[in-house]
């Protein structure tokens, strides 16, 4: 009876632990309709709660390390927190690991972990919702990581500069620093530290950068080893008609990505006729104000010829815009076109189909 009683709770818990999967991944509760009907699935942080040691601790060692986290504050159990407080709980996933609200003792634990571990472990790291004050304290171990995504953790000017003034990132090859309410100071250190001169992908989506701080990462010799730069979503407008026009150390991008940024149709022909762009697979510039004319300097820019992806929706360049990319001689490489939302006519857009299967309208 007792094997039976314990079988009947491993299912149902996995059943239950379906939906907290699914929860865990969107950050909610999962909805009781997914969820066997049953005491456990009804409120899935009183049966956490509820559920016995044995059967928890199962559930807890078939758990990524962030879910396992997140599991641990549903339920409170000690049991759970000797995990992850520990170094060894950082072992259990060791090249790439993205960690979620951790508390004061767990970020120790990954401090631990991290100061501990092969040089081949933990070579990329993702946290959220990581303090200013935690990231000052693993940086001085972070000389094992080629990347790091930072992301939507709020760490502002001082934390950019922390991560321009640390020793230890040498091996950087990646870092992404989207929506982190990074300004011009922020970025002047970035682009200026010795240390991330191997950065090869920069991403700073949803910053705070002026006309200055554009020019400071187009004009900065310590990121000239950058192939992908993600500015999106900055609205820095004029900034890059004024950057680019000296467009000169940046000529290894492949990846450009200038969304949401308000460029103009100026914008683009400086963007068309810039020898440094000569490398570019993939521009994006969705969502700026960029009319007929713009897309005219793209079709007639041999510079762009090698482009296989390009994004222009949510943009003013109407049929005639449209029917000259895909019809353009240049661009002949293209593999992907995003042109929706754009004043494009029902004739339009089946020429375009008729010419171009893959474009998206």
């Amino acid at each position: 009876m007792i094997k039976t009683n314990i079988k009947k709770s491993l299912l149902l818990a996995s059943i239950s632990l379906i939906g907290l999967s699914s929860a865990f991944a969107s950050d909610r509760m999962p909805d009781k309709e997914n969820v066997a009907s049953s005491s456990l699935s009804e409120s899935p942080q009183k049966s956490l709660r509820d559920m016995p040691l044995e059967i928890l601790g199962k559930i807890a060692d078939n758990l990524p390390p962030k879910d396992l986290v997140r599991l641990q504050n549903l339920t409170g159990d000690k049991l759970l927190a000797d995990k992850t407080h520990s170094p060894e709980f950082y072992r259990q996933n060791v090249n790439v690991m993205t960690f979620d609200m951790l508390n004061f003792n767990e970020a120790n634990a990954l401090i631990m972990f991290l100061q501990e571990a092969p040089q081949d472990a933990c070579t990329s790291l993702k946290l959220e919702n990581f303090t200013l004050e935690m990231l000052r304290r693993m940086l001085p171990y972070g000389n094992k990581l080629v990347s790091l995504d930072l992301k939507d953790n709020k760490i502002g000017d001082a934390g950019a500069q922390a991560i321009a003034k640390s020793q230890t990132l040498s091996n950087l090859t990646a870092l992404n620093l989207d929506r982190n309410q990074i300004c011009d100071d922020g970025v002047q250190a970035i682009a200026e530290s010795p240390s991330l001169s191997k950065l090869t992908s920069l991403s700073l989506n949803n910053a705070f950068i002026s006309v200055t701080g554009v020019q400071t990462i187009v004009n900065s010799p310590i990121l000239a080893n950058l192939t992908s730069l993600n500015l999106e979503h900055n609205r820095i407008g004029v900034a890059w008609e004024l950057a680019l026009a000296d467009f000169r150390i940046l000529n290894k991008l492949t990846v450009l990505n200038l969304s949401h940024n308000w460029i103009s149709d100026t914008g683009v022909q400086v963007i068309a006729k810039s020898p440094a762009l000569a490398n570019l697979t993939s521009l994006n510039l969705e969502h700026n104000r960029i009319s007929v004319n713009g897309a005219q300097a793209i079709v007639n820019s041999p510079i762009l010829a090698n482009l296989r992806i390009l994004a222009l929706a949510g943009n003013q360049i109407g049929d005639t815009g449209a029917q000259a990319i895909v019809a353009s001689p240049t661009l002949v490489s293209l593999t992907s076109l995003e042109i929706g939302a754009n004043p494009i006519s029902a004739a339009g857009r089946l020429a375009i189909k008729t010419r171009c299967p893959f474009a998206r309208i």
